[in-house]
């Protein structure tokens, strides 16, 4: 998956590079639509002002202080692949491939990558790596000419024209380009040992250290509420030396001993250390103080899906769109052997340019390996799967259902009768009354009908049998919850 870096400090190259995490490519041009309008900007004081605008200024050891790190850094970042799929390494060899004058070169290694990062390689993407290829070809011609010596470019000829006659009969192979990505990489390579002495590696060990410093709750300044949980709030947070925005939970330790939740807590911090899905929340740092513990996530300016779904359905490119996104965060949760258990429109985020991201992962359960099954009930009502009601086990594919109830909730602009029993797991007589008796009247006011054209059902009905069979859902579910 292609997109944005995990750094606070980006540079305007990173954004094609095929080793980063984050926003992917918007292969449908969903990004002006669906794009967050900016708040309003608020009018601030003068001394705020001076204050954003001041460069923030890092304590980073000097060049004497680092001393053995220099060659410990040195052994283990000792090839170019190494540093080049580091997202800071990454930064710092692009500004001194720059000074080098082998942007060309660069550019063209990036693009190929990107292209064959891609799980279905596009026109688009190999026209965009042949553009880059002429221009090292160009460089290289022109340097001929002026009787130049050939260290910044390749050796031998480029078969540009070779590639032209391959992408002109339609051949999109992934090694369409290596001829080419081998002699132009190679240029590269023979660079990096004198990269290793330079001063943008010894920027790079200084700011490596300086990520492994242990993070206090004086290097956050709070800002603003944005919300408030059953088991603690979230705020908006700023960190002090380098401006960056984040959103923290913070988790009262007296709550998790008064219902012994802690074993939730861990569960999703444990998890999240493991997830690298550009579309799962991502957590940058943690740390507890005496009254608390601080999760630190990323921050997502665009809001939840609640908040869009009660202003109407959605059409039916932009929920295939939203759905697509979640199927793939909740498969990587699955591939960790979680189960999510708790999909609903609050619970997934849009960033600034409208990509989803899962967040709220504190009902995350390590799934038994079989024949075990985990009967433990959890989640939210209306969203449950059957075999959550039955008590019969929770298993990856429940999640499923879940993102069912959501896509209707799309297309329908509405939430979906919740076909169940009035009875839930726990429930006392009273609730259990006053819930059936509500459930009656939304009968009652419900009336039949279908928001789906053909082609949305079609389109559902083959993207739910290729999940069952895939995931063995068959196989996996008790006989009476199959019929």
């Amino acid at each position: 998956m292609l997109g944005e870096r995990d750094g606070e400090e980006k540079g305007d190259h990173e954004k094609s590079h095929p080793n980063s995490i984050g926003e992917p490519d918007d292969p449908v041009g969903m990004d002006q639509r669906l794009a967050v309008k900016q708040p309003q900007t608020r009018t601030i004081s003068s001394e705020h002002r001076q204050r954003i605008q001041k460069k923030p200024k890092l304590k980073l050891k000097k060049i004497e202080e680092l001393g053995s790190e220099l060659e410990a850094y040195r052994k283990k970042y000792a090839t170019f692949d190494e540093i080049y799929k580091h997202t800071l390494g990454y930064y710092f060899l692009s500004q001194y491939i720059r000074e080098r004058r082998l942007t060309a070169c660069f550019d063209f290694v990036n693009k190929v990558d990107v292209y064959r990062g891609l799980q279905k390689p596009t026109k688009r993407a190999a026209e965009s790596a042949l553009g880059a290829l002429r221009h090292v070809a160009i460089i290289q011609s022109s340097a001929n000419a002026d009787g130049k010596t050939q260290t910044r470019t390749p050796p031998n000829a480029l078969p540009v024209e070779e590639v032209v006659a391959k992408l002109k009969d339609g051949r999109l192979d992934r090694d369409v380009f290596d001829k080419c990505y081998a002699r132009v990489k190679e240029v590269l390579v023979s660079f990096y040992t004198p990269f290793l002495k330079s001063k943008y590696f010894v920027r790079f060990v200084q700011f490596m250290e300086y990520s492994r410093r242990q993070i206090k709750p004086g290097d956050l300044q709070s800002l603003a509420p944005l919300g408030q949980g059953a088991f603690g709030r979230v705020v908006a947070v700023e960190k002090r030396d380098t401006r960056a925005l984040f959103a923290m939970k913070e988790i009262p330790k007296s709550v998790l001993r008064k219902h012994k939740t802690g074993w939730m807590c861990l569960n999703e911090m444990q998890l999240l250390s493991r997830t690298k899905s550009p579309f799962v929340l991502s957590l940058k740092y943690s740390f507890h103080s005496e009254r608390a513990v601080h999760l630190v996530f990323e921050m997502c300016m665009g809001g939840d899906l609640r908040q869009y779904l009660e202003k109407g359905a959605f059409d039916l490119k932009r929920t295939t769109f939203y759905v697509a996104e979640i199927l793939l965060g909740i498969d990587h949760i699955h591939s960790l052997e979680y189960c999510y258990r708790d999909l609903k429109p609050s619970n997934i985020l849009l960033t600034q340019t409208g990509h989803c991201k899962i967040s709220d992962l504190g009902l995350v359960v390590r799934l038994p390996k079989p024949p075990k099954v985990l009967k433990h009930v959890a989640g939210t009502p209306g969203y449950w799967p059957p075999e959550i009601v039955a008590r019969t086990g929770t298993y990856p594919s429940s999640d499923y259902w879940s993102l069912g109830v959501l896509t209707y909730a799309m297309l329908a602009g509405k939430k979906i009768p919740d076909p169940l029993d009035g009875k839930r797991p726990g429930d006392s007589k009273k609730r259990s009354k006053r819930r059936s008796s509500r459930k009656a009247k939304e009968k009652s006011e419900f009336k039949s009908w279908s928001p789906f054209s053909s082609h949305a059902y079609v389109h559902c009905k083959q993207t739910l049998l290729s999940l069952i069979f895939t995931s063995g859902l068959s196989r996996k579910l008790p006989r009476k919850i199959r019929r």
